[in-house]
């Protein structure tokens, strides 16, 4: 998945590393031939790279930052209550990573983009959902779920 830097630390060995909007931290680094990243090495390149994409491999495996904390929960919602509806799609917001928890039946997840294609068997089932991603949900008849929502504890 493509993420946007968002800013720069270093590490203890001084190696500088981009902070991504999916909350995942990646090292950025000037090794010539094996890594060719020159603007790294001054505060100005590494200004004019914030907000430049970059390929987050955490993310297409759908792992969760680690340190992360959940914030809240939604539902349970049902297929059965009509005021409990399961939606057909959920957006998780920028800078939350979600986890679709399956209490009981099961639920087909997809986003092509994401690399999301699921199906989830109740009951505890789960499926980690990256911030700024579109999940389409089908949910079986006698469906139960909840959306967790995860952040930084900032």
């Amino acid at each position: 998945m493509i993420r946007t830097i968002i800013a720069f630390r270093q590490d203890e060995a001084g190696d500088w590393i981009a902070e991504l909007s999916c909350l995942h931290a990646r090292h950025v680094r000037h090794r010539p031939l094996l890594e060719n990243h020159p603007w790294v090495l001054e505060e100005s390149g590494r200004i004019e790279h914030l907000g430049t994409e970059i390929e987050c491999k955490w993310c297409d495996n759908l792992e969760m930052p680690a340190g992360l904390q959940r914030i809240s929960v939604l539902g349970p919602l049902l297929t059965l209550d009509p005021s409990d509806a399961i939606p057909e799609s959920w957006r998780i917001p920028a800078g939350v990573w979600g986890v679709l928890v399956v209490l009981a039946g099961s639920i087909q997840v997809s986003n092509v983009a994401a690399r999301i294609e699921a199906t989830l068997q109740g009951p505890i089932a789960r499926l980690n959902i990256p911030p700024e991603t579109l999940a389409v949900l089908s949910p079986a008849p006698q469906t139960a779920i909840e959306l967790e929502l995860w952040s930084s504890h900032d």
